[in-house]
């Protein structure tokens, strides 16, 4: 890294709903993207928040709010329906991680008041806890199977269906291309030891999981852990899963994604893996690097967790690596809450694990762990 750069952050948070009445998971066999916009068509749009945040081609992303979905088109490529997956909360480009898990804050509150009223309520787990599999309904057409096969990420979106995981970026003013995407490199070798504070996801097929992010195991192999934005297409990476993408609009040039990590109820836990990944920006001294994920090391963490020795190892040393590097900056402290977790062995999905071995209810532990954090 040529010189220590300018940070901003950004969380784009994804999570399930429950609908009320029926206490039903909601998701694309139930649901229609109609039923949900309702609660999004009642919430403001912030004007400032823009350029800055991608609007995309259809303009469903008009809000910070909006429907986590899977386009269908027809045969000449017009638009035509969604299926309903979730919904995602996206700050707008934040000065620090305190303002960004504020607003974060403040806007999951106010969609939970206007979700209410339309029959809904949110919930944070990181896998579908009783879908292992969407399927597409009718199959993809000839112009959609030529359209998801562009991109290694259009053509595993079946996945993305069925997790739920917030995307943490920081933005890094004043480097180059080549200086982000060796930072890049570094979080998605270290991907395993960093995810794991967030496992989240302990349910598969109506029942307890094997270990503790079905998520991870399922997703992190085949899908990005990291997405890393460059100005200039020369530098893209062509590879299965993608590590780079071109900035589609200004604000995203030195921007990094973070999106190994799972849907988690408590916000405090996403402000300290921020800071340890501003740490991480910043440290010059681990060496690992890697394009690509090591595809059985996030299997292994997903299942033990810190029941493993590796994994324990490897958060033990990501965790310090972030401390030297961020020295006397502010964020430190906030390393504190994944510094207990990894003292206790504690995952998000222990509060999961054991409020279901007393409700034996999935969406009562849902929304019970929820109710903690809000």
């Amino acid at each position: 890294m040529s010189k220590k750069p300018e940070f901003k952050f950004g969380i784009e948070w994804e999570f399930p709903l429950v609908r009320i009445r029926d206490s039903q998971y909601v998701d694309f066999d139930n649901t229609k993207f109609r039923d949900l916009q309702g609660i999004i068509d009642d919430l403001p749009e912030f004007k400032e928040d823009y350029p800055g945040l991608r609007v995309g081609d259809l303009g469903i992303k008009k809000k910070r709010w909006y429907i986590e979905e899977y386009e269908r088109f027809d045969e000449e490529g017009a638009y035509t329906f969604c299926d309903v997956k979730g919904v995602e909360i996206r700050t707008p480009i934040c000065s620090s991680i305190d303002e960004a898990i504020k607003t974060l804050s403040e806007d999951r509150r106010l969609f939970s008041e206007v979700a209410k009223k339309h029959g809904y309520r949110p919930v944070a787990v990181g896998f579908n806890p009783y879908k292992t599999k969407y399927t597409p309904t009718p199959p993809l057409n000839s112009w959609e199977l030529n359209f998801r096969g562009q991109s290694p990420e259009a053509v595993t979106a079946d996945i993305n269906m069925l997790t739920q995981g917030p995307d943490i970026s920081i933005s890094l003013k004043g480097l180059s291309d080549q200086d982000v995407i060796e930072i890049g490199k570094k979080l998605v070798f270290y991907a395993p030891f960093i995810a794991v504070f967030s496992f989240n996801s302990p349910f598969y097929e109506g029942k307890l999981w094997k270990g503790y992010s079905a998520r991870s195991f399922v997703r992190n192999p085949y899908r990005p852990s990291v997405l890393v934005f460059v100005r200039d297409k020369a530098n893209l990476i062509n590879q299965k899963p993608s590590l780079t993408e071109e900035c589609r609009i200004e604000c995203e040039a030195g921007r990094i994604e973070f999106k190994a990590i799972d849907s988690v109820a408590n916000l405090e836990i996403l402000g300290s893996l921020a800071a340890l990944l501003k740490g991480l920006a910043l440290d010059t001294r681990l060496k690992g690097r890697s394009a690509k994920p090591d595809i059985e090391l996030h299997k292994k963490a997903a299942i033990e967790g810190f029941d493993n020795e590796e994994v324990i190892l490897g958060s033990e040393q990501v965790l310090k690596a972030a401390r030297e590097a961020l020295a006397s900056d502010p964020d430190i402290s906030k390393l504190e809450v994944l510094e207990k977790m990894l003292k206790t062995r504690r995952l998000p999905a222990h509060e999961l694990i054991e409020s279901y071995a007393s409700t034996e209810d999935i969406i009562k532990t849902l929304e019970e762990v929820y109710d903690r954090y809000v």
